[in-house]
């Protein structure tokens, strides 16, 4: 943790504030790393692994509710099928032996 906040959250707040000053070409907007500190650190306080469960649902549900899965399936998924995926040496995997009885 540096200053109360977590290592992403201060990453994400420098990328703000820069991009912030870039954009705006004044100086003046570098102090709206306080506040934006402060509200980091309050959410940090509550929850200091949010970020990086903020990250997770991002990649696992956020992509999903990007590409329109979530409506239609209502889980993060690409496909209801089962994917056969080759091993490193490119075989697949042994089909299931089907017994009857």
């Amino acid at each position: 943790m540096l200053f109360g906040v977590t290592y992403s959250a201060m990453l994400v707040n420098v990328v703000m504030t820069m991009e912030t000053f870039i954009v705006t070409r004044n100086l003046a907007w570098l102090a709206i790393f306080i506040p934006i500190h402060a509200l980091f650190y309050l959410v940090c306080v509550v929850e200091p692994r949010f970020f990086d469960l903020f990250q997770l649902w991002g990649k696992t549900r956020g992509i999903a509710l990007l590409a329109g899965n979530v409506r239609f399936w209502r889980a993060g998924s690409y496909s209801p099928l089962v994917l056969d995926l080759p091993y490193e040496r490119g075989r697949h995997r042994a089909a299931p032996e089907r017994v009857i009885v």
